[in-house]
């Protein structure tokens, strides 16, 4: 094998490792096989993206993976494609980490309407409401997504983040789509 050959083939290892071995991007990975046929094909065609732009080599956060990634999507994808992975990669993001929404990775929207403002409030007061008394701490984060397989255009979605003391995080979804104006 060539230097260049085990380049690539350490660059897709190590984004084997990242994505599909971490668990944490099912949403992501599925979007990458519709896009491109395969998942083996999408990670590949991504990690030589990311080896060429040396980000592999450095020791990356999930949250750094993630904007990473939005960036050799963008560079790698057509722009309805790139949409849809980058929606992926957000959505499985807020799956697994706690996002902060005032510090929330581009790769978000967060522009809410107020009817969409209104239900995320309304739902958080319930959650709020449910955990009261329970040594449970709640956080919330909402964001639009327009491209998640079966949302049917732009959606937000509301994630719910409950940490007991000694405990783990767990993390909820809820989605809302505003009726269409009369």
């Amino acid at each position: 094998l060539t230097f260049a050959a085990c380049e690539t083939i350490r660059s897709l290892s190590r984004l084997l490792d990242l994505t599909w071995n971490a668990g944490c991007f099912p949403t992501f990975l599925s979007a990458l096989a519709a896009a491109t046929g395969s998942v083996a094909r999408g990670l590949e065609r991504l990690a030589l993206d990311l080896a060429e732009h040396t980000w592999l080599r450095y020791p990356l956060s999930r949250t750094g993976l993630v904007q990473h990634l939005g960036e050799a999507v963008g560079r790698q994808w057509e722009q309805w494609p790139a949409a849809a992975l980058r929606d992926a990669l957000a959505f499985d993001l807020a799956k697994c980490e706690r996002i902060v929404p005032r510090q929330a990775a581009a790769l978000f929207d967060t522009t809410l309407e107020a009817c969409e403002l209104q239900w995320v409030a309304e739902e958080v007061w319930q959650a709020t409401i449910a955990v009261r008394g329970r040594g449970i701490k709640l956080q919330h984060f909402a964001a639009v997504f327009r491209h998640l397989p079966g949302s049917g255009g732009r959606t937000v979605y509301l994630f719910l983040y409950r940490v007991r003391s000694g405990g783990g995080m767990t993390v909820e979804e809820r989605r809302f789509t505003a009726p269409p104006p009369a």
